[in-house]
């Protein structure tokens, strides 16, 4: 009896050895790559490689065969090629309105604040456009060499009447892009939502249909969004049937039933409740991001003041999304969220892992990344207190002006080129996360675990 009851419990110890062995492998956290590989940016400072026409990036898209990143720049759009063995980045290309410096030449191309590569990697659309007082904004459509990932300009449709693009008023404000997952529709989403078939064969795009979050019979007569005054953030589920769209400031996220001529019982969650008809949530709701298994929607929270940094939904078999979670800030926190950290405040962007067991989150202000685990059950994140879960521009992730005279805490891993990280994308491997830092004129590489 005494040996069969030694069995048992080193059968059961070491069940437990390797549960925690599992644990720890599957921890989630992220390094920069070493030496010039972690980093490109327009002057090659910094021990970075150069990109010398990467200035003021702000948005990333990657392709699906992992050659390629897209970054929206200032001027345009980037064309890097990546390593897919070691994660580096380099320019190839790039696409701007005049195509001056050797770069391609794009009529209706400006400032370039959301991009997406379909998923049959063919095509890349860039939204274009002022800050969302000013009614102009556009979408440009680009052909994509799967060999070479190199951008050919294929059409353009602007709010303002632009030489050389189709003039659609609707797309005034354009902020985001997403594509649908069976590549026939396009959204752009500002101060309206508008809805683009995509042309079989070419990529173009022909207007569908356009859903007026402020009525307005000039501009689109459709109807309106429960809840949102002007579409911000994008998110489609993977069947397709429903588009998620935020409104700007934050408050109320839409679950709209495609297609969106059809708009009219979708639900909506808003934060606190404010929005009538709407179920509540904590915290800011912006820049939806959607599990691949489409049951998990989260929100960041930048400058929301509220205490939560990231807002988890669970999404119904219907699209109805309802509170599932959160994930506090570590300023006063909302007692009611999961603990997060210094580098998980204030979240400008989220990622998730195609293995749905990791999440990475970018802070601007602080120039930071952080990685959370994530449980593929439940949707919720975790933060870590461990340097290897976060890489900040001077390893701090905190505001210096709270600690006068003296040294801020490094709760991260010190990084380079991550001043105003403003995006952040996975490969499709899950090897490798890239960050924009806007305020750097770069986008730095990481090596990811988790």
């Amino acid at each position: 009896m005494a040996v069969r009851l030694r069995f048992i419990a080193a059968v059961v110890l070491a069940g437990l050895a390797s549960l925690l062995g599992a644990a720890s492998a599957t921890a989630a956290s992220l390094r920069q790559l070493p030496g010039r590989a972690g980093c490109v940016s327009a002057s090659g400072g910094g021990s970075c490689s150069r990109a010398q026409d990467l200035r003021r990036p702000t948005a990333l898209a990657i392709s699906p065969d992992g050659r390629n990143v897209y970054a929206g720049s200032a001027s345009g759009v980037v064309v890097l090629r990546r390593d897919r063995r070691s994660g580096a980045l380099r320019e190839t290309g790039c696409v701007t309105a005049r195509g001056a410096g050797g770069c391609a030449a794009a009529a209706g191309l400006a400032v370039v604040n959301g991009i997406a590569v379909s998923a049959d990697g063919r095509n890349v659309y860039a939204t274009v456009g002022p800050q969302p007082d000013v009614d102009d904004g556009g979408i440009v459509a680009f052909a994509r060499d799967p060999l070479t990932g190199r951008l050919r300009a294929i059409g353009c449709v602007r709010a303002v009447a632009t030489p050389g693009c189709t003039h659609v008023p609707q797309l005034r404000a354009s902020l985001s892009v997403a594509i649908g997952p069976d590549g026939r529709a396009v959204y752009a989403g500002g101060a309206d939502l508008v809805v683009f078939a995509r042309i079989a064969g070419t990529g173009a795009l022909a207007p569908a249909t356009c859903v007026d979050p402020l009525p307005d019979a000039l501009l689109c007569p459709g109807p309106a969004l429960a809840g949102v005054d002007a579409a911000g953030g994008l998110a489609v589920s993977p069947d397709g049937r429903f588009v998620y769209a935020a409104n700007l400031d934050g408050t109320v996220l839409s679950a709209l039933p495609t297609p969106l001529t059809t708009v009219g019982g979708g639900a909506c969650v808003a934060s606190g409740g404010a929005a009538a008809g709407c179920a509540g949530a904590h915290g800011r709701l912006d820049d939806p991001v959607m599990s691949r298994d489409g049951r998990f929607v989260y929100t960041s929270g930048a400058t929301s003041g509220d205490g939560v940094a990231v807002t988890v939904l669970r999404r119904s078999a219907g699209g109805g999304l309802a509170p599932a979670g959160c994930l506090a800030e570590s300023i006063d926190p909302d007692r009611r969220c999961a603990r997060g950290s210094a580098a998980t405040d204030d979240p400008r962007r989220i990622a998730l892992s195609r293995d749905g067991r990791a999440a990475y989150a970018v802070n601007p202000d602080l120039g930071a990344v952080a990685a959370l685990d994530r449980s593929r059950t439940t949707g919720a994140l975790r933060a870590s207190r461990s340097q290897a879960a976060c890489v900040s521009d001077d390893g701090t992730a905190v505001d210096r002006d709270a600690f006068p005279g003296r040294a801020a805490p490094r709760v991260c891993r010190d990084g380079r080129a991550l001043r105003g990280a403003s995006d952040v994308v996975l490969s499709a491997d899950g090897r490798h996360a890239y960050v924009a830092a806007a305020r750097s004129d770069a986008i730095a590489a990481f090596a990811v675990a988790g």
